[in-house]
């Protein structure tokens, strides 16, 4: 069977470029102007490198992101939000959906110290 990049080198099956990348590593940045928190510097799940956000980037997110995204910016292991958000001692309000937990947007940039709007030039 020929060897494709959307092909599943052991299984010959079709794997989907999706699966490559994780959602919250697509939003990961490493820009001069960052946001950082308490942990941020300390090595996240990229591989020893830290994951920082800028406010730009938290901001188009929208009104609300996924849990692992909200532990990215927060300088969270991405799979450890679930264990902290069962003790209910996630940092921001979390809400469930559905099978799914999502979290506002505003409370992340109200806990960093950051404004909901950017100023208006």
């Amino acid at each position: 069977m020929p060897s494709d990049d959307n092909t599943n080198s052991r299984t010959g099956r079709y794997a989907g470029s999706h699966r490559k990348t994780s959602r919250w590593q697509l939003r990961r940045t490493t820009t001069t102007e960052t946001v950082t928190s308490d942990r941020a510097g300390k090595s996240g799940a990229s591989g020893g490198r830290s994951t920082r956000w800028t406010a730009q980037e938290i901001r188009a997110l929208g009104v609300s992101t996924d849990l692992q995204t909200a532990a990215s910016i927060l300088g969270l292991q991405p799979l450890s939000a679930y264990p902290i958000n069962a003790r209910g001692a996630f940092p921001v309000p979390v809400i469930k959906v559905g099978g799914r937990y999502r979290v506002p947007v505003a409370p992340i940039l109200d806990l960093l110290g950051l404004a909901r709007w950017p100023a208006q030039s």
